[in-house]
């Protein structure tokens, strides 16, 4: 009568109900099975620690299977949704590298113009130089070369003004994208982690 009892007791034990009492299922099912024996883990805790060892040795072979089974499509459905999210985020990573090497190559091109920018701007000085040198009896012209002079390096002092704020803009803007793509990466981490545990409660 005994035997009979642990049979049907053992009988009514859902591996669901296991999982959400006692928190290791997976892998107590998991590690039983790979050292050939069959753990009473989860019956005891399902039935307040009650159940004997004899119920766990009645359960039926294709009960065992099923249940295991279940952990590996678990594992392996975690193992494909952390394959498929590091493969997009890798060729996320790998455009904004692209981009900001370019971006890069880019600044440092307008930082090697600014010593010939520079160089002209001294040989226009000089240039000014001997113009007023050459027109110093005659006070209007003078006037004009220097005005002359005053014109060109301010536009030579614009057009540095604007090649170092396009090379800050851009540095700002590639700042502004890796800020944008780590938000991305730790929001999609958090919907991940949200949706996984939605399905290891399922």
């Amino acid at each position: 009568m005994s035997a009979t009892k642990d049979v049907s007791i053992e009988r009514e034990i859902d591996p669901q109900r296991e999982f959400a009492l006692d928190g290791s299922f997976a892998s107590s099912e998991a590690e039983g099975f790979h050292h050939g024996s069959v753990t009473e883990v989860g019956a005891e805790s399902a039935f307040g620690g009650k159940a004997r060892a004899s119920t766990r040795a009645s359960k039926e072979p294709e009960d065992d299977e099923s249940a295991l089974a279940r952990a590996r499509a678990r594992e392996d459905l975690v193992d494909e949704a952390r394959s498929s999210l590091a493969k997009k985020y890798t060729a996320e990573a790998n455009k904004l590298v692209e981009e900001g090497q370019k971006h890069r190559a880019d600044a440092s091109r307008l930082v090697a113009e600014v010593p010939r920018i520079a160089a002209e701007t001294q040989r226009l000085h000089a240039d000014a130089q001997r113009l007023h040198a050459e027109t110093a009896n005659t006070k209007v012209d003078t006037l004009q070369k220097k005005f002359g002079m005053v014109v060109g390096l301010v536009l030579v002092a614009v057009f540095l003004v604007i090649l170092v704020t396009t090379a800050l803009g851009r540095d700002k803007d590639i700042a502004a994208k890796t800020g944008q793509f780590r938000s991305d990466a730790q929001d999609s981490r958090k919907a991940f982690q949200e949706d996984l545990a939605k399905r290891m409660r399922q």
